[in-house]
């Protein structure tokens, strides 16, 4: 097998997409069923990726197995849109119903026995025009599937961004950005792909092999990100541990609870109910300063004052009308505005004081502080020390 610079990606890339998928599978610190649909994602998309790897070791001994191998990336979009899900969702279960997934490659694979899979069986197998028409035609059949994954993926963060900035301050924020960001990458990636494919098929050249590089080369990135962000930072990988619905539903719930003779009475005895609960938590985040954990979230927001979640969760996210994220960040911002304009802390630098306050990342800290204030800390500092002078 002659050893090309494709060929060299190729192997890179399928190398650390097989090796980090099995990191996951047995790293405790990141065992999640989700880490078990970004392994089968991770290698179903390394075995397309060093394809000409399994052809030269593997089409020798059984061209049936190799063409078994090469089917398995009908899989992909559905194991990326697991991962997303189960991501989100921490009660999310493959039941009965979820086998659906896996039909798409049980069709093409029935629809190949009389065709490929049987002529391989043949000392002799024919070679015609036919099968470079059953290639574009399952191309056509992934690319399709893969939209609609991809569609469904993106479906699901955008219905669920409500959910995370309802119940967490920081760290699973990073986690839902980080989904985002994997969906769109391997997005940008599906359409290189295809500009490729439709190249390959329609040219013949040295463009089509720059197309292929570039694909290569693009998956090699993206499985280097993905072990970065990995080895940065391996609670992303985890399940999220969101319990409750979104606002909305529990909205929902206790208008369907509240009866009917007497529904505008209950409604006001509940938001009594919340005032109250809004006047404790105000005063336990004004003395016990919980919101300097970076990682706090409603859940232990509510272990913490004794207030069960629900409760707490629609006195902040829908009596105040904002989210648990803003909520604890305007005491973050507040708590960094006394630090920046305090002359015994002048010696702080602003990272210091950021991750004093609760916050993770410089980006967010800025986004937030100049949101709240519409000054950048460093211009916050500066205009009240001249002041102050």
């Amino acid at each position: 097998m002659e050893i090309t610079l494709k060929n060299a990606i190729e192997l890179l890339a399928a190398f650390q997409a097989f090796l980090f998928a099995f990191y996951l599978l047995g790293s405790k610190e990141t065992k999640s069923k989700s880490t078990i649909y970004i392994a089968v994602f991770l290698i179903l998309l390394g075995i397309n990726t060093g394809y000409a790897y399994f052809e030269f070791f593997i089409y020798p001994i059984s061209a049936n197995l190799y063409t078994f191998l090469l089917m398995s990336f009908f899989l992909m979009p559905a194991s990326l849109y697991l991962y997303t899900k189960s991501s989100i969702e921490p009660h999310f279960k493959l039941i009965g119903k979820s086998l659906v997934h896996l039909v798409p490659f049980i069709v093409i694979n029935l629809v190949l026995i009389p065709t490929v899979y049987a002529e391989n069986l043949k000392e002799t197998p024919e070679n015609s025009e036919f099968y470079q028409k059953l290639q574009i035609a399952l191309y056509i059949v992934f690319y399709i599937l893969l939209f609609l994954y991809q569609v469904l993926s993106f479906r699901l963060l955008h219905q669920n961004k409500q959910l995370y900035l309802e119940n967490y301050s920081n760290t699973d924020i990073r986690r839902y950005k980080y989904l985002k960001t994997l969906n769109v990458i391997f997005t940008i990636l599906f359409l290189i792909s295809l500009a490729k494919n439709i190249l390959v098929f329609n040219y013949e050249g040295p463009e089509a092999d720059y197309a292929t590089n570039i694909v290569k080369l693009s998956l090699l990135v993206l499985f280097c990100w993905i072990i970065y962000t990995g080895l940065r930072a391996p609670e992303l990988f985890k399940a999220s541990e969101i319990t409750l619905p979104p606002v909305k539903d529990l909205l929902k719930m206790a208008d369907q609870n509240s009866g009917n003779g007497t529904n505008r009475e209950k409604l006001e005895l509940v938001d009594e109910e919340k005032a109250g609960i809004l006047d404790k938590v105000k005063s336990f985040m004004t003395e016990e300063e919980p919101y300097l954990d970076a990682s706090l979230s409603l859940h232990d927001l509510s272990r913490q004052i004794k207030i069960p979640s629900r409760e707490l969760s629609l006195a902040i996210n829908h009596q105040l009308n904002k989210h648990f994220f803003d909520f604890v960040n305007e005491y973050r911002i507040e708590k960094a505005k006394q630090m920046l304009t305090d002359p015994d802390k002048k010696e702080f630098t602003v990272l210091e004081i950021l991750y004093d306050v609760g916050f993770n990342s410089k980006s967010s800290f800025n986004t937030a502080f100049k949101k709240h204030t519409g000054y950048t800390p460093t211009e916050y500092r500066k205009s009240n020390l001249l002041s102050a002078a």
